[in-house]
């Protein structure tokens, strides 16, 4: 099917912002239902994330962008969401005689510019790369704690998990535990952290991309009370199997409820030519999506056809980004947080921030 433009007459009155948004986002999801899930619509102002918060370099060189991980949570509880670089190789801190994977914590309320924590941490540089990684408050003290999650080389046979306290700036753990995931299994998922039960506890997401049993991505998340040993839920996404490796994965509350969304972000293969949101509701157990918009940032490998962005790349930018979401400007909806660590103009790690509505 070819895509279609459809031109709405101009709404005016007090309410037009509203409606020509709600107009927009309807058309969003319709030509996704027409086009078979992909999205011809462009993105702009409108849309979720369809504009920008913050373009900002930050404290951290381009050079060594690529030794880090990133993760994105409110370490000093100010509100404003921190960017956590986890720096897993090349790194200088010593101790007991081996260099060890590193915390650099930007702040958030600085715009990136400056470090709120730069620590060694209690697990060697060496053994880094073996590592997933995330952050939430796994004993509820309110401190972000960072889940260093082995999938590779573990003694017990299964993926574990290793968690390094916050509040003693993640020089100690918390819990070290295999889980219900074998580690030959380990390879074929995505990781995040969210409270799925809303019990107050930082449950484990297991998002299956690849090998699934199903043919689709499927979301299976480990229970915190359980120590992560007893799974409160299996179910699949409408997200194929083949289609998955092209997504980034994150979980936030989109609806303001405390429910924990999954956040699909396609950065490949997208019918807009855009990079992608496709946000998986929790209310019916991520069967169906509550949002499927373009952002403003180009994607790789698209379908032929040609974004009309003034401000977005000639070429294809999505691969130059890791992501993350938090909600930068506190009105309560997670914004995309894109940490573009190649092909800047400044030199330096970027941030680059989506607004989520």
């Amino acid at each position: 099917m070819k895509a279609q433009t459809i031109t709405f007459p101009r709404i005016a009155g007090p309410a037009s912002a509203k409606r020509r948004r709600m107009l927009l986002l309807g058309l969003v999801l319709s030509l996704s239902t027409l086009c078979g899930g992909s999205l011809t619509a462009h993105a702009d102002g409108s849309t979720p994330f369809g504009s920008f918060l913050v373009h900002t370099p930050t404290a951290i060189g381009a050079a060594d962008a690529s030794n880090f991980v990133w993760a994105m949570k409110d370490y000093n509880r100010d509100g404003v969401p921190d960017l956590y670089g986890i720096k897993v190789s090349n790194t200088t801190s010593p101790m007991v005689g081996s260099p060890m994977a590193e915390l650099h914590i930007l702040d958030g309320a600085s715009d990136y510019r400056s470090f709120l924590v730069q620590t060694p941490i209690a697990i060697t540089a060496a053994d880094a790369r073996n590592f997933a990684w995330a952050v939430g408050d796994y004993n509820r003290d309110g401190r972000p704690d960072l889940y260093a999650i082995k999938v590779s080389k573990t003694g017990s046979g299964m993926v574990e998990l290793h968690v390094l306290d916050g509040a003693s700036t993640y020089q100690s753990f918390l819990v070290q535990t295999p889980i219900a995931i074998t580690a030959a299994d380990a390879r074929n998922f995505a990781w995040a952290v969210g409270d799925y039960n809303r019990d107050g506890n930082a449950d484990l997401y297991a998002i299956k991309v690849s090998k699934t049993g199903s043919g689709m991505a499927e979301v299976h998340v480990l229970d915190r009370v359980s120590t992560y040993q007893f799974f409160l839920l299996h179910a699949t996404t409408p997200i194929t199997g083949t289609d998955a490796p092209n997504f980034a994965w994150a979980v936030g509350s989109y609806r303001r409820d405390g429910n924990p969304q999954l956040f699909a972000i396609k950065v490949n293969g997208t019918g807009s030519g855009l990079a992608e949101v496709h946000i998986l509701d929790r209310a019916s157990d991520y069967p169906g999506f509550m949002v499927q918009a373009p952002t403003a940032i180009t994607a790789a490998l698209a379908k032929g056809i040609v974004p009309t962005v003034p401000t977005a790349p000639t070429k294809p930018d999505a691969p130059n980004f890791a992501w993350a979401v938090g909600d930068y400007n506190r009105d309560g909806v997670p914004d995309l947080c894109g940490i573009k660590v190649s092909n800047v103009t400044s030199g330096m790690v970027e941030m680059h921030i989506l607004s989520g509505q």
